[in-house]
């Protein structure tokens, strides 16, 4: 299904989690933005990746998911989308996805494809490899006539205060929940002198 490019004023892009893939979609939201312009490009992730791509340039706004998925359809029904673009593939967001009845696209995961190269379930078959999450992403573009670009991965980080360079880390959320995680972070960048490298 090949959409009119023209007559797309809303765009919703769904990746719910988890950071590292997230931040994957960059190459996605900055080939949409080239190719549509004047799009509305909107993305929806779990409130926990939020900072981790609030300051991507392409946005138009960010959505995080409420805690009940009613509340989170409700919520994106009332933009109303012209076209939603499935990065996550799981039940939640194909539910989601039905349910703002609007018209989408996807990937393949290729789960069985990773389950093989992994575990070698076949022993002495030729292992396939997967290709790049960000490659197996770009078909997703394919219905609204979008290639994706090759600029790479990118990131947006807010400026640092005056002029000291900014310093970003991103904490996985398995690691976030257990209290120690900032600390640890905090440790990265500034080491205790006595560990210091000059």
């Amino acid at each position: 299904m090949n959409v009119q490019r023209h007559i797309l004023g809303r765009l919703l892009v769904i990746r719910l989690s988890s950071i590292g893939d997230v931040v994957l979609t960059t190459p996605i939201l900055r080939s949409i933005r080239a190719a549509l312009p004047t799009v509305e490009l909107h993305l929806l992730v779990k409130p926990a990746m939020a900072d981790g791509v609030r300051h991507i340039p392409h946005l138009t706004r960010l959505h995080t998911l409420a805690p009940r998925l009613a509340d989170t359809v409700d919520a994106l029904r009332a933009v109303g989308f012209d076209h939603v673009i499935d990065l996550q593939g799981s039940l939640r967001s194909r539910r989601i996805v039905s349910a703002l009845g609007a018209p989408s696209s996807g990937f393949s995961k290729e789960n069985w494809a990773k389950y093989r190269m992994v575990h070698r379930w076949l022993p002495g078959a030729p292992v396939q490899g997967v290709d790049h999450i960000v490659t197996r992403y770009a078909p997703a573009l394919a219905p609204l006539g979008i290639a994706l670009d090759a600029g790479g991965l990118g990131q947006a980080v807010p400026r640092g205060r005056g002029r000291e360079p900014a310093v970003g880390v991103v904490v996985p959320e398995r690691e976030a929940v257990d209290g120690t995680a900032r600390e640890r972070a905090v440790g990265l960048v500034h080491p205790p002198r006595d560990q210091r490298v000059d």
